[in-house]
């Protein structure tokens, strides 16, 4: 049996799993800032799931791959562990994991890694919808939601060993949702079938001493999927079906939560959070409790009076839609159908209640004119007129990028001259009706574009990438990721 050994961190951290006897470590790499694993629930289901079995000690390992990594709780460097299960949420991700596995001194590549290297299982949004960019990275991928693998994988450790990874990873092979490359490449991506017996965690990591990036609140799942259909979506796409927890389980993970975290706010971490009455349910339940809340992004054609004011009731300031296009035809190739008309309804709803207003916009979608644009133009205007300040009117622009899963798959990026010149023109007229304009950087896109374009074949586009990165960090001695590319 293997002994722990206490950090620093650990120590200031509340709610932290410490281990005094296990038989396999378990690092849960986490490619971002400590601040970000904070606010990352799937992060933080993992981690209470894995270590609810005493054979098993899985360790956060919080990097942005700039220095040798070592776990949060033993201070464990990441050679010395014996699997590294890494997140991947978004294409980004892949060239910090290669610069955390060279800088911790483990071999980036999987044909390169012996039997004194640890395994490496990748997961995350990112792989599940196309795990062969890392292919010659990962010895495997899960592809899906993790709540019904945990307790076959942790089954299968029972035939792992350093020196029979072969062995493991074919009996791996054998559990739904496992992607391995050599003996098993055709996985289907796995969903838990009961969001409502599913594991949720009411103990959460909380470090008083550090506040996370989406800030100090309670972190609740009230549902998964989305029935839109939007033909762009790959979040949607993977997570298919849309499911939900019954208004008693959340009460109870709401209100022990609060009290075992001793926190005042809740997060709600969803794709539709009003696609149901339960959204509006929780928002008057809380309210009532004089508890503050936050809501992500939400549908336009799904607010109303009643439901803003309740989002303003919990203490939340700026509401925020994506209308992607007011133009129609781009709104029929896109599947997402928001009315002009939707837009400055909502608008005038948030002018009257004194709040801020967030709007989503994409460019580059298939069959997009100049005119188009000129019509995103118009329509903040018109919003920026029922609402009065532009200081309370903000608007972000991406590019279209064609994701695996999703209906648009296929289809091709714009040129890169092209989306720079619209980013441009769009940055410098939504300033006069905006208070703050944000455009996604090209490069950033055309990375994510690429990298599964090539599938396979995209590691010398990865290891570019990340031999940037790792150069504008040793300069800048930032805390950034492949965002300082843009």
């Amino acid at each position: 049996m293997k002994r722990a050994i206490l950090t620093k961190r650990s120590l200031i951290e509340e709610n932290v799993v410490l281990k005094k006897k296990y038989d396999i470590s378990i690092g849960l790499v986490y490619p971002s800032s400590y601040q970000a694993s904070l606010s990352s629930l799937g992060y933080q289901v993992l981690y209470y799931m894995l270590n609810d079995y005493p054979e098993v000690f899985a360790q956060r390992v919080v990097s942005t791959g700039q220095e040798p990594a070592q776990s949060i709780e033993t201070g464990a460097p990441l050679k010395k562990l014996d699997i590294l299960m890494i997140s991947a949420s978004h294409e980004l991700d892949y060239p910090t994991i290669v610069n955390i596995l060279r800088f911790s001194g483990v071999p980036f590549l999987r044909d390169k890694r012996g039997a004194s290297e640890p395994l490496v299982i990748v997961g995350g949004a990112a792989v599940t919808g196309d795990p062969k960019p890392l292919y010659p990275i990962a010895d495997a991928v899960f592809r899906g939601e993790v709540e019904d693998m945990i307790p076959e994988f942790v089954d299968r450790l029972s035939y792992f060993t350093r020196s029979r990874k072969r062995a493991f990873l074919e009996e791996l092979a054998d559990v739904e949702g496992f992607w391995v490359p050599g003996i098993r490449e055709n996985a289907l991506i796995r969903i838990t079938g009961d969001l409502e017996s599913a594991f949720h965690p009411i103990k959460q990591i909380q470090n008083p001493e550090t506040e996370p990036v989406f800030g100090r609140a309670l972190m609740v799942e009230p549902s998964r999927g989305c029935a839109r259909g939007c033909a762009f979506c790959m979040e949607a796409a993977i997570t298919r079906v849309r499911r939900e927890r019954s208004y008693q389980t959340l009460k109870h993970i709401i209100e022990k939560g609060l009290e075992v975290n001793r926190l005042s706010r809740v997060a709600f971490y969803t794709l539709s959070f009003f696609d149901s009455p339960l959204g509006e349910r929780l928002l008057k339940f809380l309210s009532d409790k004089g508890i503050a809340a936050s809501i992500p992004s939400v549908r336009a054609d799904a607010l109303n009076r009643e439901r803003l004011e309740l989002v303003k009731q919990v203490g939340q300031k700026t509401i925020t839609i994506a209308p992607e296009t007011p133009v129609l035809g781009l709104q029929r190739v896109l599947r997402k159908h928001i009315r002009d008309e939707k837009v400055l309804e909502v608008a005038s709803h948030v002018a009257e209640l004194g709040m801020g207003l967030k709007l989503y916009y994409m460019v580059g979608i298939p069959g997009e004119s100049q005119d188009d644009l000129l019509k995103i133009v118009d329509q903040v205007k018109r919003v920026k007129e029922i609402i009065g300040d532009r200081r309370r009117v903000k608007v972000s622009v991406n590019p279209f990028i064609p994701k695996p899963e999703t209906l648009l798959h296929s289809a091709e990026i714009e040129e890169r001259r092209v989306l720079k010149k619209k980013l441009y023109l769009l940055k410098h007229e939504l300033g006069k009706y905006a208070g703050r304009v944000d455009t996604y950087p090209v490069n950033l896109a055309y990375f994510q574009y690429e990298v599964h374009k090539r599938g396979k074949d995209a590691l010398d586009l990865i290891l570019k990438h990340a031999d940037k990165v790792a150069h504008i960090l040793a300069l800048r001695g930032s805390r950034g990721g492949v965002e300082e590319l843009g």
